[in-house]
């Protein structure tokens, strides 16, 4: 079964990546998820988390959407 809807122009597009600089930029907050790691946040955290909300939100993933390419949506409900 193949169910097309239209959704209209929307204020962005979601990226099908995850940018490749965003591991490197991100080592302090990815070692906060680990078991034996307190949670402890510092300045660098912050500024750390900020670099990574400016990697997100850059225009190379975060861009406008364009009606003219062909769209799919994926869903899973399990």
């Amino acid at each position: 079964m193949c169910v097309r809807r239209s959704f209209g122009p929307g204020p962005f597009q979601p990226a099908s990546h995850v940018p490749p600089d965003l591991a490197q930029a991100t080592p302090l907050l990815r070692s906060l998820l680990k078991k034996e790691t307190a949670f402890k946040w510092t300045p660098n955290h912050q500024r750390e988390f900020n670099n990574a909300k400016a990697i997100l939100a850059s225009p190379s993933v975060v861009y406008p959407f364009n009606q003219t390419l062909k769209s799919m949506l994926y869903m899973d409900a399990s």
